[in-house]
């Protein structure tokens, strides 16, 4: 049975594996995003923003991440800084 760390270290890994793939895929010849942190949320109760909020959304929304990227394999497409806040 897998604890609570193996299994977030888990989605981490698969997540920025198939992030991977993905852009790879497409052939994208923009510069890549440097990617410091990774946060995986695991609720969420409706849309990512507008709506009642789910813990997804808080941090959507509490993070002012401005930047969306579309990922047709998920319910939701990704979310980032356009810059770094700090």
């Amino acid at each position: 049975m897998l604890d609570a760390t193996s299994l977030c270290r888990r989605s981490v890994i698969a997540l920025v594996t198939i992030l991977g793939t993905f852009i790879s895929a497409q052939g994208v010849a923009a510069a890549p995003v440097p990617i410091k942190v990774v946060v995986v949320s695991m609720f969420e109760t409706g849309k990512p923003t507008g709506d009642e909020p789910g813990e997804f959304q808080f941090w959507i929304e509490r993070q002012k991440l401005d930047q969306v990227l579309p990922f047709p394999l998920s319910e939701y497409d990704l979310y980032y800084y356009s810059i770094s806040p700090r």
